[in-house]
């Protein structure tokens, strides 16, 4: 393996944010840990957060070392592991129920969140299928999209109907649009994909009632911010309570049991109450350097390979970045979207230090003199 060789502005600006994130979590979070410990102590989400961003380093530099061209062998044990770990969250005794959701699993004394894992996969393999079939410039067929159509279908319906986490299949397929369109997917193709998956869409958004009464609350939260609109008003009064300058860190109120979920989907929410306006400004523009210096990695790609795996990553961070931020400011109907880098969380936060050694693995080698498709590792498999 070759030295470790870190892409500065990128690392820096991750790390900033996580620092930020852990700043968020404490203040955010400092009631709920008092509340969890009879009082005892403030730090308790801050210390397991501190964990997970250990933990996340450590393998953030491992992904790093590894060459991204041998992932392409490894692309079908993990999509079987992967389909392993969903079919025992949603169908066997070990997927454990929070708030109302079962998304978890527990294995060996450890809890953690498969859909977070499905969306590394999926990466890999979306840009896996897309470098071949374009390849043999077999990109804009039938075969193609009946194929990826096909997959994609698979672990939508095995992610989103079982543990009701339509957000995710969201997420999901608008990564895999952003990397259809920077694999060189037909426009026409691509905006007639486009139309379609919007009615579907919102075909999905109309389907339950619990989903109807939220688009509801969206439309007029006033209406009923005794219910579902409760997160959203709480929210509203914390940004407000803000203004440009916040209240000062770690001096919010809305935390003291008003606004749930407060260090996870709606920290920007804390964030906003105690460092006002300019803070939250901050914040989004530290998003739009790494994902502008992200991106920058993605084209300067040696190959097809890297470039949709750094597109996918990044199209990732910006699609839950634009997510959670539209949330707490209004603009979307209230979904379980954490704020990348900032929300608490363990496996969230280790998938994604996955993911960013994976930016750093193709950025390790765009220098490569020796890069060549005889070099790379072809699996038997066709996809």
């Amino acid at each position: 393996m070759k030295k470790i060789k870190f892409d500065i502005p990128f690392i820096s600006l991750w790390l900033v944010l996580m620092s930020v994130g852990l700043l968020a979590v404490f203040s955010s979070s400092s009631v709920s840990s008092l509340e969890a410990t009879n009082n005892s102590s403030t730090f308790l989400f801050l210390g397991r957060q501190l964990i997970y961003i250990a933990v996340g380093f450590i393998v953030m530099v491992a992904v790093s070392r590894t060459d991204y061209r041998r992932w392409r062998a490894y692309t079908i044990w993990l999509n079987i592991v992967v389909i392993v770990l969903l079919c025992l969250v949603s169908f066997t005794p070990l997927g454990v129920e929070v708030n109302g959701a079962k998304r978890w699993i527990s294995l060996f004394g450890f809890q953690f969140q498969p859909s977070e894992i499905a969306k590394i996969v999926i990466i890999l393999t979306t840009a896996l299928m897309i470098e071949r079939y374009e390849r043999y410039d077999r990109l804009n067929t039938l075969v193609f999209y009946g194929r990826l159509g096909a997959y994609l279908t698979f672990y939508i319906a095995l992610i989103s109907v079982p543990q009701n986490h339509a957000s995710v299949a969201m997420i999901i397929v608008l990564v895999v649009a952003l990397m259809l369109f920077f694999g060189g997917m037909n426009k026409i193709i691509f905006l007639g994909a486009g139309v379609i998956a919007s009615m579907g869409g919102i075909a999905v958004a109309l389907s339950s009632e619990f989903r109807r009464e939220r688009i509801l609350s969206f439309l007029d939260p006033f209406s009923n911010d005794g219910g579902e609109s409760y997160q959203i008003v709480q929210n509203w009064l914390a940004l407000g309570s803000g203004e440009y300058m916040g209240v000062g860190l770690g001096y919010g109120r809305q935390k003291f049991g008003w606004l749930p979920e407060n260090h996870t989907d709606f920290i920007l929410g804390v964030l906003g109450e105690e460092m006002g306006f300019i803070g939250i400004a901050v914040v989004l523009i530290l998003f739009f350097l790494l994902i502008a210096r992200g991106f920058y990695i993605a084209i300067n790609a040696k190959d097809n390979f890297g470039l949709l795996i750094v597109s996918g990553v990044i199209g990732l961070i910006a699609i839950q970045v634009v997510i959670n931020a539209s949330v707490v400011s209004g603009l979307f109907p209230v979904t379980g979207v954490p704020l990348p880098f900032i929300s608490y969380g363990g496996t969230y936060t280790i998938a994604l230090s996955v993911m960013v050694g994976m930016v750093m693995s193709v950025y390790k080698r765009i220098d490569d003199r020796d890069l060549s498709i005889s070099d790379e590792v072809e699996i038997n498999l066709r996809l």
